[in-house]
């Protein structure tokens, strides 16, 4: 099983824990995007969404390690999108790229040899992104809460069936509320509009409130875009068909 559409480290702390799938993601050129769309400055050495793919890497063997999550379950870099990103993101546990880039890595001199696993290090100054605000902490640092909601959660699955606001009750509990925002028609119409990345305007004010967050409105806005492709793939062969 592969959970995808993660886009940080606690979404994946929460799905490795309680779900215990084989793979979680984080959609790395996604989050990068999201930062220079958005015009954020990034405190780290590293482009974000490679640190937020790193973190996640090491808060889920943290998880492996403790026993909280399954030792089945591995990290995926999704779609990366330039053969510089393959030494840089060495040691994960599962890169997916176009054809393309790993040919534009074969043929780019880097000597495989010479590539160390890089998720031992610490990619980020967490004080510098705590400090910025502007609640893009999210994908540079795990999370405990992530950890203790999940746990919380399979405690009361195993005395009864839990249902989703059920579920949604728990996150909010332990300060999680955020990653499933809330949201009227015409709220999620105006995310889905623009695509894949959330605007940073139009969702400032109730990221600030906490009544929504960034890597929750990145899977909403995900979700948006596989729709539609999904009816436009639906439409063309229907038309096809008729």
């Amino acid at each position: 099983m592969n959970l995808t559409l993660g886009f940080s480290p606690r979404q994946n702390q929460l799905i490795a824990t309680f779900a215990c799938p084989h793979f979680v993601n984080v959609f790395l050129g996604r989050v990068s995007s999201f930062f220079r769309e958005s015009g954020i400055p990034v405190p780290a050495s590293e482009e974000p969404g490679i640190v937020a793919t790193i973190q996640s890497q090491r808060a889920l063997r943290e998880l492996i390690g403790s026993g909280l999550a399954e030792s089945h379950t591995r990290q995926i870099a999704a779609s990366m999108r330039e053969a510089t990103q393959v030494p840089r993101l060495a040691g994960v546990d599962v890169l997916t790229m176009p054809v393309a880039v790993a040919g534009e890595f074969v043929t780019s001199g880097i000597d495989a040899d010479l590539v160390e696993d890089r998720t031992s290090m610490a990619p980020v100054d967490v004080g510098a992104v705590i400090e910025q605000g502007r609640d893009t902490a999210v994908f540079f640092v795990p999370s405990d809460a992530a950890t203790t909601a999940a746990r919380e959660l399979l405690e009361r699955a195993l005395k009864k069936t839990l249902d989703a606001d059920q579920v949604l009750a728990v996150l909010s509990e332990n300060g999680l509320g955020a990653l499933f925002p809330r949201m009227s028609d015409s709220d999620r119409g105006r995310l889905w509009e623009h695509g894949k990345i959330p605007r940073f305007g139009d969702w400032e004010e109730r990221v600030s409130e906490g009544s929504a967050s960034w890597d929750g409105l990145l899977t909403e806005a995900a979700i948006g875009s596989f729709a539609r492709d999904q009816r436009q793939l639906d439409d063309r062969i229907r038309s096809q068909l008729g």
